[in-house]
């Protein structure tokens, strides 16, 4: 599993507070692999296509629902492609125009 080195390991009160040390260096890999792995990916989930598009993911879900914007069922998932979203943001700009 994880082997912890001695400068990271936490006494138990903070340990308690704040997970184990193994669940940090767990959740610290997932956020390295799933940042790393965001530019590659061809199919956004509805959060991160919201994110892109400084939208709220229910907003998203509204174009979506509208068929304003295009997705797929991938199970019970529902997925965007990324070229969709950029294609949809180039027609629909979501800028804000401070005067």
């Amino acid at each position: 599993m994880y082997k912890i080195p001695a400068s990271l390991r936490s006494d138990s009160r903070s340990a308690t507070l704040l997970g184990t040390t193994a669940d940090l260096l767990r959740n610290r890999w997932r956020f390295h692999r799933n940042t790393h792995q965001e530019a590659h990916t061809p199919y956004l989930t509805v959060i991160e296509a919201a994110k892109m598009a400084s939208l709220a993911p229910s907003t998203v879900r509204l174009y979506i629902r509208k068929g304003q914007l295009k997705a797929l069922k991938v199970g019970r998932r529902v997925v965007v492609p990324r070229k969709e979203l950029e294609r949809f943001l180039s027609l629909n700009p979501t800028a804000v125009v401070v005067h």
